[in-house]
């Protein structure tokens, strides 16, 4: 289902917790319709956007003047009716904490980072419920690359949680260039959100590997096959922007954070090498490592991509297909 926003008399006062670029790129396409303030979870970006309004990772991007760029979280959270949670998934449960006091009980906490918690496998609004239980908790996920967002550039983005929730986020993005689509099942989404940059490593390691168009497209059908066993949706809900179009976006794309970190891989370099080229944080890695601890048996090829991210080794293109099973 494809909407609009609503329109409210009064601008929704939204505040972003992370501010690293997709966190400040949402900040800026929500400073038309919303009073915005964005806080840096880690100090880190503080001084170059509130000081020039740029971020060092994206290039001419200039952040709205009225967004208020802040680097401690106070009382003034409990003044947002939105926060948007902009983390990485590793930190998704001590920020959950660290704002329980601060902010409304009631608030819409909308989840806009993508992982699973590594040592439980649980989704990030399972945690984010289990440390903010009265919150309304929904989930923004989709193919969109922060570098093409932050220069107007138009997306679609999948939309999952209750209608209230829903409503004020649409309300945050309705001057924003986007496509968005809603759905009710938030699990669905977050998984997917989640296992796509999983598969994305594996398809920037064939890339690295020159294994060609014919078996990319061979393995991301796969891939996708066994994605919706592991995810439980529904095939309307594959072909969303939250899934298919994440994939995508994910595993064809150089903008993609996991595929770069694939590619690097399958050129040769080191892990440790490779993250240091890609310098952000590869959420695929602690979803392979969640793979890893819990394998699945009813994927097979989900659970060796896991295998081959976790335990690299330097690898050829006849070792790593026969790893994946082909």
């Amino acid at each position: 289902m494809f909407t609009t926003s609503d329109n409210g008399d009064e601008p929704v006062r939204l505040a972003v917790i992370g501010a690293g670029t997709w966190g400040s790129v949402l900040a800026h396409i929500a400073a038309p319709c919303a009073q915005v303030s964005l806080y840096s979870a880690t100090g880190k970006n503080v001084q170059a956007l509130q000081q020039d309004r740029r971020h060092p990772k994206l290039p001419g991007f200039i952040l709205d003047p009225r967004v208020e760029v802040k680097s401690t979280m106070g009382e003034e959270l409990r003044e947002a009716s939105a926060v948007i949670l902009v983390v990485a998934s590793r930190y998704v449960r001590d920020m959950a904490r660290q704002i329980a006091s601060l902010i409304q009980p009631d608030a819409v906490v909308c989840i806009a980072a993508k992982g699973l918690e590594q040592g439980s496998a649980k989704t990030l609004s399972e945690v984010v419920a289990e440390e903010l239980p009265e919150a309304d908790i929904c989930v923004l996920s989709g193919g969109s690359h922060a570098e093409e967002v932050a220069t107007n550039l138009p997306f679609g983005i999948s939309l999952a949680g209750s209608p209230h929730a829903r409503s004020v986020v649409k309300r945050v993005f309705a001057k924003a260039r986007a496509r968005i689509s809603e759905q009710d099942d938030v699990q669905s989404l977050e998984r997917f959100g989640a296992v796509k940059n999983l598969i994305a490593i594996a398809a920037g390691i064939a890339e690295g590997l020159a294994l060609g168009d014919n078996f990319r497209a061979c393995f991301l059908t796969d891939a996708l096959t066994e994605a919706r066993r592991f995810v439980g949706a529904s095939p309307e809900d594959v072909l969303s922007y939250g899934a298919l179009g994440d994939l995508l976006a994910t595993a064809l794309s150089v903008h993609s954070r996991n595929f770069r970190y694939g590619c690097w891989l399958g050129q040769g370099l080191s892990p440790e090498k490779a993250l240091a080229e890609v310098d952000m944080v590869v959420e695929g890695l602690n979803v392979a490592k969640v793979f890893d601890q819990f394998p699945r048996s009813d994927c097979p090829l989900l659970t060796r991509a896991a295998n081959i991210a976790v335990h690299h080794e330097n690898i050829t293109r006849e070792r790593f297909l026969s790893r994946l099973g082909y």
